[in-house]
C-alpha cells in the first residue's frame, strides 16, 4: 500500500497550500422574498473551506474577436479531493486570503470539472464573474 501512503501525503501537502477560503454555492429554484414580494434565486452552499486560487500566467493573453479586444485568462481554483459535489455553473467567492486580502470578494463561476487518477486536489477551471 505504498502508493496509497504517497497519495495521502501528496493530498496533505496540496491542502497545506490551500490558504485561501472560498464559498461555492449552487442556484436553486427562485423563492419569493417576503419583504418585497420579488422572486430571488435560492442558493445552496456546496462547499465552504480552504482553496488555492491560481492564474497560471501573470499576464492575460489578448485576442481580437469581432473587432473587440478580449483578455483571456485560465484561472483555476484548487479544492480538496473530497469536495466532489461541485459542478459546472456553481458560483464561488473568495471570503478570506491572509496572503492577499485584496482578493476577498472575487467571484467566479465553475467552468469545468477535474477528474484524474491519483489526484492530490480538484483543480477546477473557473471564469471570473466580478472582482470587488
Amino acid at each position: 500500500m505504498r502508493g496509497a501512503r504517497i497519495l495521502s501525503r501528496g493530498r496533505s501537502l496540496a491542502e497545506d497550500l490551500m490558504q485561501t477560503t472560498v464559498i461555492i454555492r449552487r442556484s436553486g429554484a427562485p423563492a419569493r422574498d417576503p419583504e418585497n414580494g420579488t422572486m430571488v434565486p435560492s442558493l445552496t452552499t456546496i462547499y465552504n473551506g480552504p482553496a488555492r486560487v491560481r492564474f497560471p500566467t501573470g499576464q492575460p493573453r489578448g485576442s481580437d474577436q469581432a473587432g473587440q479586444r478580449v483578455a483571456e485568462q485560465s484561472p483555476t481554483v484548487w479544492v480538496p479531493v473530497n469536495a466532489s459535489s461541485i459542478r459546472v455553473d456553481d458560483e464561488g467567492e473568495i471570503t478570506a486570503n491572509p496572503n492577499s486580502p485584496e482578493d476577498v470578494g472575487l467571484r467566479f463561476r465553475v467552468a469545468g470539472v477535474h477528474v484524474q487518477t491519483h489526484s492530490t486536489s480538484r483543480r477546477l477551471p473557473v471564469e471570473v464573474v466580478s472582482y470587488a
